[in-house]
């Protein structure tokens, strides 16, 4: 492989140091946000660069990831929110929840401001757009390029069926980076059960789990997010008693399952299996078999 020029050099220097707007926002966020303690359940974290695998907890993951974790990561963000054309939409009904308020023109108004702040604080914080179509290589490679780098990436893949009160279903299709991965480099990717419990103040990272490039790759994906979800549940249980922090509360839960089954794109949760079973809310009977292209995680 060739050597990088200086100019090179200097560009991916830049390109790793977080963006003006990224750092202010960081600096106004911290004094109002009480530092989280990292709580290692399976032993130190592995030096070589690692996937982390977290619950979202609505907006305490995404900003715990920014100011508590033990390395910088890299996230990975649906697309939708930091492409321009898309931004507003999403941010209506997803972050706003529009569709479900009275003075639906003032909250259209507002998903315009608040997409219009959050498409840059994404891009400075290293976001990696993460495609539902066939643009979903662009995902892939760019992630390749910065573990290829020595860097760490985290992913919020929860999907909006309950796996257990602490962790939803988790998507799946994030597991194929581990094989394109290994198809450059030859190196096994490792993913990292995190469980963000904002009630105790702590981050817990849990045992690791390895992609076996050998195995059948749909039987791959399953096995490791099961795996994930499973130890991250399992974490939060041996927790002390807290509050969970639920990536949609249940009524939220049943409205967006009907607003992707309307449009097209509904990701049924798969059933778990009998040694992952454990007690989860009543939801809403799912419906449809997933697609291969909606697994791209969260």
């Amino acid at each position: 492989m060739a050597e990088k020029t200086g100019k090179e050099n200097m560009a991916d220097k830049k390109r790793k140091k977080p963006g003006l707007w990224y750092r202010f926002a960081v600096k106004l966020v911290r004094p109002f946000k009480k530092k989280m303690t990292c709580t290692y359940h399976a032993g130190p974290l592995p030096e070589e660069p690692v996937v982390f695998v977290a619950n979202h907890a609505q907006i305490f993951g995404p900003l715990s990831a920014v100011l508590d974790m033990p390395r910088k990561v890299w996230p990975w963000v649906d697309a939708r929110i930091m492409e321009k054309k898309t931004a507003a939409e999403f941010a209506f009904i997803d972050f706003l929840q529009g569709d479900r308020r009275r003075c639906k023109w003032f909250f259209r108004m507002l998903s315009h401001i608040v997409s219009g702040l959050l498409r840059p604080l994404l891009r400075d914080a290293g976001g990696i757009p993460v495609y539902r179509d066939r643009q979903i290589v662009r995902t892939f490679a760019r992630s390749c390029e910065l573990l290829n780098e020595g860097e760490s990436l985290i992913l919020f893949p929860e999907k909006e069926y309950y796996f257990s009160d602490y962790i939803f279903e988790i998507q799946d299709g994030f597991v194929d980076l581990a094989r394109i991965w290994y198809r450059q480099s030859g190196r096994l990717l490792k993913f990292i059960p995190l469980y963000f419990a904002p009630g105790l103040n702590t981050v817990n990272f849990g045992e690791p789990v390895t992609y076996d490039p050998q195995a059948d790759p749909r039987a791959e994906r399953r096995r490791v997010a099961g795996l994930l979800k499973t130890r991250i549940h399992e974490m939060a249980s041996s927790l002390p008693p807290h509050k969970p922090i639920p990536f949609y509360e249940h009524e939220r839960m049943l409205q967006m399952q009907a607003l992707h089954r309307a449009d097209g794109t509904a990701a049924a949760a798969p059933d778990p299996a009998p040694e992952q079973a454990v007690p989860s809310r009543e939801a809403a009977a799912p419906e449809g078999k997933p697609s291969d292209r909606e697994e791209a995680g969260r």
